[in-house]
Formats: C-alpha cells, sequence, structure tokens
C-alpha cells in the first residue's frame, strides 16, 4: 500500500509536469522560427508532458481518497 506522502509526492510531481508541459507549449513558437523540426518536437514533447501529467493527476486525484 502506498503511504499518504508517496500520494502527495506523486501529485506534485504529475501537477508540475502539467504545468510545466503547457507552459513550454505556449513558447513552442518561439523555436518555430529558427528550426521547423526542433519546434515540432518541442511542441510534441511538451504537449505530451501536459497530457499525461493532467491525466495522471485527475487519476491519482480520484484514487487518493481510499489511501488511509
Amino acid at each position: 500500500m502506498i503511504a499518504k506522502n508517496q500520494w502527495l509526492g506523486l501529485l506534485t510531481v504529475l501537477n508540475a509536469m502539467a504545468l510545466v508541459g503547457t507552459w513550454g507549449f505556449t513558447q513552442w513558437a518561439n523555436r518555430l522560427a529558427t528550426n521547423s523540426v526542433l519546434a515540432g518536437a518541442w511542441m510534441a514533447t511538451c504537449a505530451t508532458a501536459a497530457i499525461i501529467g493532467s491525466l495522471g493527476f485527475a487519476v491519482l486525484l480520484t484514487l487518493s481518497h481510499k489511501v488511509k
């Protein structure tokens, strides 16, 4: 069984991942002018981080009510 502080740590990491991914996704246009391939990779990476972080946060938050 996962301890309560471990759940909070996972929630914090996923929340940070979602926030940083979202921030990075907003910055991809700045990189587009210099290198379009790099900009595409940047956009894909940040969008993936934002999606995984958001969904993971939602799932763990939903499941965390079962933690004692």
